[in-house]
């Protein structure tokens, strides 16, 4: 399923706490910083996510499922979930030349990457059965994204595969599983 254009909201106090393990201070100047800054990417950031369910007995994934580690034994299907915030957040993150605005800028940026991912979780959760459940979402090792390519288009969403890089920068690629509950 592909979803584009959707209304995502980053978590402040996560931004926040981003920025303190950076050893960041927070002040009055941070704190309005940080509201600017999010104005600007909230202007442009443009969220897609892609993402599509497989057996997780189905062959078309055999060579994928082996960089995953410890697959559990109840698993019955497994969810490949891209993300990306589009091109137009490359610039924000390009044109601040402050070394605090840039880590502002990243924690932001990533907190609104995450969001996304938070919103796609939620709509799988409606689709769960009842004997079934969702596990936490995990990063899919880049190694295995041209097998993934295979099965799924990245294009769709603006998403490419270059020089071993994500492109558009603030994108990522995970997955989850479905358990069977007992």
């Amino acid at each position: 399923m592909k979803i584009k254009k959707f209304k995502i909201v980053p978590r402040i106090r996560e931004v926040y706490n981003n920025l303190r393990r950076n050893n960041i201070c927070i002040t009055s100047e941070i704190e309005t910083m940080v509201t600017i800054v999010d104005k600007k990417i909230a202007e442009v950031v443009l969220p897609s996510v892609l993402f599509e369910t497989f057996e997780i007995e189905d062959k078309r994934i055999e060579k994928i499922k082996s960089k995953i580690e410890n697959i559990p034994k109840n698993v019955s299907l497994i969810t490949f979930i891209l993300v990306t915030l589009g091109e137009k957040v490359e610039n924000i993150s390009v044109t601040e030349d402050k070394e605090i605005e840039k880590i502002v800028v990243e924690s932001l940026l990533l907190e609104y990457l995450d969001a996304a991912l938070r919103f796609t979780y939620k709509i799988l959760q409606q689709q769960l059965e009842e004997k079934q459940e969702l596990s936490s979402i995990f990063t899919l090792p880049c190694e295995v994204y041209p097998e993934l390519f295979c099965l799924i288009d990245p294009a769709k969403i603006g998403l490419r595969y270059e020089n071993s890089l994500l492109v558009p920068k603030f994108s990522s690629i995970n997955y989850l599983f479905w358990f069977k509950k007992k």
